[in-house]
């Protein structure tokens, strides 16, 4: 069963401008296992909200997957 939504490109879901998702936009993220390591990562709007929706798609996608059909 294919999945049609998964085409590889996001739509944003509102309507902006073009220079809105081109802005750059600094944020600072923490490095997973270590309490002092932040680093400063620029991207432009339009690259933190395809992130945030493949991350978003990845988690949906976690959770209705079924893991085992052992003990049916």
């Amino acid at each position: 069963m294919a999945d049609s939504s998964a085409s590889g490109t996001t739509q944003p879901t509102t309507k902006t401008d073009d220079g809105e998702q081109n802005k750059t936009v600094c944020r600072r993220v923490e490095s997973i296992g270590t309490r002092l390591g932040t680093k400063r990562v620029c991207r432009t709007k339009g690259e933190w909200d395809a992130e945030q929706a493949a991350n978003r798609m990845d988690l949906e996608r976690s959770q209705t997957q079924r893991w085992g059909k052992s003990g049916n």
